[in-house]
């Protein structure tokens, strides 16, 4: 049995900051991390550690 899985994906990318950025000043983020995301490729990653067989159908 194959599934598929329907919906959203998306590429999220998270920068991190040493403080809380203040108002009308430059800041410079010290880390990032980028990564696939959305629910359909979130569902589908999981499926894929499971060892199931799928196919995503993605917006």
């Amino acid at each position: 049995m194959a599934i598929l899985s329907i919906g959203f994906s998306c590429f999220d990318q998270f920068f991190f900051l040493n403080e809380w950025p203040q108002e009308n000043t430059k800041n410079f983020c010290h880390d990032f991390i980028e990564s696939g995301g959305g629910p359909a490729a979130n569902a589908a990653w999981l499926l894929g550690l499971w060892g199931k067989m799928f196919t995503t159908l993605a917006i």
